[in-house]
């Protein structure tokens, strides 16, 4: 990796004990425990429909546990969901959205400080290659571009901990590759912890220190350094047909619990 941690802070940011996730009290996938470290990265991957989604929604609180139970000592949390949740007739410009990522010491302090503020979103914006759309609305940029706004917000004032659904799924790899040394940079100067989603499995085993491996056929959950990820059972041939890699024309197809997307 050759991300170099923020020294002294040592409390995990995320704990899971026992967590069972799912829906209506139905379990999707055995018990797993976790730890985040801070200034550590950590990769859910799987095939569609494993339950990685939920999986953060339940990390966020934003699901309540089947069983087990999670705790998040982050004192500051960004979460990037796959898609904008803003609604598309909201009058926003890429910098106003960015702006969100102060919370309420926009709106205090915004004319006061408005010099900084500006010069926070042109910095953050410039290290993801998206400076020039600043004034630009935010619904009239491509879906990349979006991508790396919503980004941008949830970096602006860097957080304790960062949690991330697909978020350079509608990038090329120039741009994704860009995301991801700024996220490096994150966790080397200010010790974020990093938990990420993503279909992307060739360019994630690179850039985190912890994989965990969900699969609902047959029901199970792996956890590991990514160089061990590929000798599980069943991973191999999800890897062969991932984003990112080259298929070999003669193997099968893994089946209908799986697709490139």
């Amino acid at each position: 990796m050759g991300v170099q941690r923020a020294s002294g802070v040592t409390r995990p940011v995320v704990v899971a004990e026992g967590l069972v996730i799912g829906w209506a009290g139905r379990g999707l996938l055995p018990p797993v425990d976790l730890v985040v470290e801070p200034g550590t990265a950590l990769g859910v991957l799987g095939r569609n429909g494993s339950g990685k989604s939920t999986l953060l929604a339940t990390l966020l609180g934003l699901l309540p546990p089947v069983a087990g139970r999670v705790r998040c000592e982050a004192v500051r949390l960004a979460w990037v969901p796959q898609k904008s949740p803003l609604a598309p007739d909201l009058p926003l410009r890429a910098a106003d959205v960015v702006a969100m990522g102060f919370g309420h010491r926009t709106t205090w302090d915004r004319w006061r400080h408005r010099t900084a503020v500006r010069s926070a979103i042109e910095q953050v914006l410039g290290k993801l290659g998206i400076s020039g759309v600043m004034e630009t609305s935010f619904h009239a940029l491509s879906e990349g571009q979006r991508q790396r706004v919503l980004l941008a917000q949830a970096m602006v004032v860097p957080p304790a901990l960062i949690v991330l659904d697909e978020p350079t799924a509608a990038m090329d790899g120039l741009a994704e590759q860009g995301v991801f040394d700024e996220l490096d940079a994150l966790r080397s100067e200010h010790g974020t912890a990093v938990v990420l989603v993503s279909h992307r499995i060739a360019s994630v085993l690179g850039r985190v220190d912890r994989v965990l491996w969900l699969d609902r056929d047959p029901p199970r959950t792996w956890q590991g350094v990514p160089g061990l990820l590929e000798a599980q059972p069943g991973v191999s041939e999800v890897l062969r047909f991932a984003p990112g890699s080259l298929p070999d024309p003669t193997a099968a197809w893994p089946g209908p619990g799986w697709s490139p997307g």
